[in-house]
């Protein structure tokens, strides 16, 4: 059977089901995403489209990590997703310390080079053939310009996977894509409590 490898920007699809999918006033963490969840989602919404069967043997998570001294309790948080999220072996996490503002907490701390991390573990997955398919799940348009090189080389086939409702990366030729739907949403959701 031909393989996959997922790659997801955690704190977008996160946030992107937190918009499209809850109601007004619902807490952020209430809408967790579990990896290996909505790994099985992505190929069951393939599956429904009739698209080719695949194996998913790595699902590739970057997500920001807050820190240890500044988000004592938060950083804790994050490190019992990992630890639990990984529990699935396909699961392999990257996180990558939040960069905090001479402001901070009047302004929020951001992710730095996750994006960047990302499109070139994209990239090196194609080169290397390390799968038959690399299915991204991102609306960061700054990672174009790597799923661009993907395409071009024709080494791996690339799909996208995102929210119904949310909008889709724009590439010429567009790739397959999946858009999954409110149950598929809260098929993938961890609703384990990590206070």
């Amino acid at each position: 059977m031909a393989t996959a490898h997922l790659f997801i920007d955690y704190q977008n699809l996160h946030f992107s089901a937190w918009e499209t999918f809850t109601s007004y006033g619902s807490a952020v963490y209430d809408s967790l995403i579990h990896p290996g969840k909505f790994g099985d989602q992505v190929l069951a919404a393939r599956a429904a489209r009739n698209f080719p069967e695949l194996e998913l043997t790595k699902i590739h998570v970057y997500r920001g990590l807050p820190s240890r001294k500044r988000e004592p309790g938060q950083h804790a948080r994050v490190q019992r997703q990992a630890s639990n999220w990984t529990r699935d072996p396909r699961v392999v996490m990257s996180l990558r310390a939040l960069k905090y503002p001479r402001d901070w907490p009047d302004e929020p701390s951001q992710e730095k080079g996750i994006d960047v991390l990302l499109a070139i573990q994209v990239v090196q997955a194609s080169i290397e053939s390390a799968a038959d398919t690399l299915i991204v799940s991102t609306r960061d348009t700054d990672i174009l310009p790597a799923l661009e090189l993907v395409q071009s080389t024709g080494n791996t086939a690339l799909e996208l996977a995102t929210w119904k409702g949310q909008s889709e990366l724009k590439m010429s030729p567009q790739p397959k894509s999946v858009s999954l739907d409110k149950p598929f949403y809260m098929r993938s959701r961890d609703t384990a409590n990590y206070s």
